[in-house]
């Protein structure tokens, strides 16, 4: 059949309606301000809901108004293995979200000693994990730090991190201990303070930087921030004439590792630029920083390639790559580095119903207006989110490349300890015998 020709309408002469497309929709008309205000209330109850809903399933609320009752006194006197598991569950879920649960668990007598000695005497693997998990995030708080180095608790970490039969979650959990003790101690000596000092001494008197140097040969326990702490050790012991005495004291393998890192270290005074490269990595590491530079870098190529394909200018793709660029990388800093990272903050400060239950209402409230924000960022960078995505690849592209630790995933050494701890069944239809790490907990 020939092609047929489109249909050409003589001007002024509107194209015909078919009789069954019905009457055309009337524009919407402008809400009042009593319509204004009922969109209001219908939203902030929902709000207010939502706010009711979270704060009754807040796990660090659970943790704290069963602390004293249930949790404290189970660590101690457990009634059953079950209710030991689920109270070291509750209490492992709850320290991150409270600052107040983690100050309970240091000022309770004797509960961070207990804690470490459920690592390994704990009757189910799952209670040993929540045990290591809520002694790593407690001994963020630099309370938690003192009180483990006064009572001499980090010489109990270094003999269960070396112990063999440990379970592998709980060693990777107290190689993290170790690591903030001595990334902390190392911090403190290197702006002079005295008790830090002392505290150094007293970490690498107890075989911490073997210890450390150890973890670092097991690829499954092997971690860059423990690497940094280690470096960071030695560095500190080295560099200072006032532990000569501690140093002589120490294995000749472990004055190797301090030797080689002020060695190291005497290599790059000469080289400012050197010095100038590691500092500003440091910063950016530690700040989080990485991140934004990957998705600015983001944002402005994928500016510049879009507007190139609309065929802009060169000036106008020069102005839309930064603006695009910009908008890009202010929006994480913005909303994570900044509204996210003051909502963990607060959330960590809230220790009471009414409290949970006015924060999480006026983060639902804070929604909205945030809306209203976006539909500005869109008129303003179209071409956002399109540089947002690329900037992640490239960031997680570089994580994996240089093997991040925030890539690294903790389900190998659950399923690993969760194999170990499967009796293993005798060829000869005996009884199953108890795996080596379980019998070795047991004696």
């Amino acid at each position: 059949m020939a092609n047929r020709s489109p249909v050409r309408l003589p001007p002024g002469l509107a194209p015909l309606v078919p009789p069954d497309a019905g009457p055309a929709m009337p524009a919407a008309a402008p809400l009042t301000w009593r319509g204004r205000v009922a969109y209001t209330a219908a939203y902030a109850y929902i709000c207010a809901h939502v706010g009711g809903l979270l704060a009754n399933q807040s796990e660090s609320l659970v943790a704290l108004e069963t602390y004293d009752v249930v949790i404290a006194k189970e660590l101690f006197v457990p009634s059953d293995d079950e209710k030991l598991e689920k109270c070291l569950d509750v209490l492992a879920r709850g320290l991150p979200l409270s600052t107040l649960l983690r100050e309970k668990v240091v000022n309770t007598d004797s509960v961070l000693q207990k804690l470490i000695e459920l690592c390994q005497s704990a009757p189910t693997v799952k209670a040993r994990h929540h045990a290591a998990k809520a002694i790593d995030t407690t001994c963020a708080l630099p309370l938690a730090r003192r009180a483990l180095v006064d009572d001499n608790l980090h010489e109990q970490i270094v003999a269960i991190v070396r112990d063999p039969t440990a379970l592998l979650f709980v060693r990777k959990a107290l190689y993290s201990v170790l690591t903030q003790l001595a990334s902390g101690a190392a911090r403190g000596a290197e702006a002079g303070d005295a008790q830090a000092c002392a505290d150094l001494e007293r970490l690498a008197a107890a075989g911490v930087l073997s210890t450390l140097h150890a973890s670092l040969d097991d690829p499954a326990l092997a971690r860059q921030r423990t690497r940094g702490a280690l470096m960071r050790m030695c560095g500190a012991l080295g560099s200072d004439p006032r532990y000569a005495q501690t140093l002589a004291s120490l294995s000749a393998a472990e004055r190797e590792l301090v030797a080689a890192r002020v060695a190291e270290l005497g290599s790059r005074e000469g080289d400012q630029l050197a010095l100038l490269v590691d500092s500003a990595h440091a910063v950016l590491i530690e700040g989080g920083a990485l991140m934004y530079m990957h998705t600015a870098a983001g944002g402005l190529v994928w500016g510049a390639l879009e507007s190139a394909r609309a065929r802009m200018g060169a000036r106008a793709i020069v102005r839309a790559a930064l603006v695009n660029s910009a908008v890009t990388c202010m929006l994480p800093i913005t909303v994570v580095g900044g509204i996210v990272t003051a909502y963990h903050e607060l959330e960590k400060m809230t220790n009471t119903r009414a409290e949970k239950f006015a924060m999480y209402t006026c983060a639902a409230l804070m929604l909205y207006p945030g809306w209203r924000v976006m539909v500005l960022v869109e008129a303003a960078a179209p071409y956002w989110l399109g540089g947002h995505i690329v900037g992640f690849m490239s960031f997680f592209a570089w994580l994996r490349y240089t093997e991040s630790d925030l890539l690294r995933s903790d389900v190998q050494l659950l399923a690993a300890d969760a194999k170990a701890s499967q009796p293993t069944p005798v060829p000869d239809g005996g009884a199953a015998a108890e795996s080596p790490r379980k019998l070795a907990a047991a004696a």
